[in-house]
């Protein structure tokens, strides 16, 4: 199966998405973000009409595809923050969760905000790669294209001399570290009855050090080359 990683464009927005939906049915993040459902008709109508008009304004966010050459079908996605200059706090503060009201607001938070605190305690302003997410249809996985879309943010880590960061699932560590990630000390665990599991989810933190950091690990590099005037200045914790 010859597989090609191309961006995506507006045109592919449904398939990608497909992809998507599809790779994390009965995930608690679906649920979270998603509370009224993700398959009906109206639903992904509006779903891909806001991600045309996201795609539009998006300025450092690249949505990627993994293609299948011979059949033509879309088998995977990924989204790519590239950060690659320094931000100030309005660039890289947390977003707010605006598209949901009540306990459904307060559910999706409870997942949603310990990651983004962990991204601003690790990152705040400094340049990175954020691999926000990977993707494979269920009917293509275990066929490369995982690594594949990765390769394409690894890539391009190492030609900006930029770490390449990301939230791993347990079951996503073992690839991970194959392609030569650092699993971190931090780690976001979310308790039981938020993510509606009979016990807590673990969610692996992880690195990828470009070649110029010299076999540094995240922790030696971001003490090294992390600005002082970042340090702890405008991190909010609750």
């Amino acid at each position: 199966m010859p597989l090609v990683v191309l961006p995506g464009l507006i045109p592919d927005v449904p398939a990608i998405y497909d992809c998507y939906f599809a790779a994390f049915e009965g995930q608690p993040i679906l649920d979270a973000l998603f509370p009224a459902g993700h398959t009906g008709e109206e639903f992904r109508k509006g779903h891909t009409a806001h991600t045309i008009e996201w795609w539009k304004t998006a300025s450092q966010q690249h949505t990627l595809k993994c293609l299948d050459t011979e059949t033509g079908k879309i088998v995977g996605m990924a989204t790519y923050d590239v950060y690659w200059k320094e931000r100030t706090y309005e660039e890289w503060k947390s977003p707010e969760i605006t598209w949901l009201q009540g306990k459904e607001k307060e559910r999706c938070e409870a997942i949603l905000k310990p990651l983004w605190r962990a991204k601003e305690k690790l990152w705040e302003g400094r340049p990175h790669v954020y691999c926000q997410v990977v993707a494979v249809h269920p009917d293509h996985q275990r066929k490369g294209v995982g690594a594949l879309l990765m390769q394409w943010g690894i890539e391009l880590g190492d030609k900006l001399n930029l770490p390449v960061y990301l939230e791993s699932s347990e079951q996503g560590v073992g690839l991970y570290r194959k392609l030569g990630f650092e699993e971190l000390d931090e780690k976001v665990v979310h308790k039981p009855e938020v993510v509606g599991t009979d016990k807590e989810v673990v969610v692996p933190l992880m690195v990828k050090m470009p070649p110029a950091a010299a076999g540094m690990t995240y922790n030696e590099w971001a003490e090294k080359d992390f600005p002082a005037k970042y340090r702890g200045e405008y991190l909010v914790l609750n």
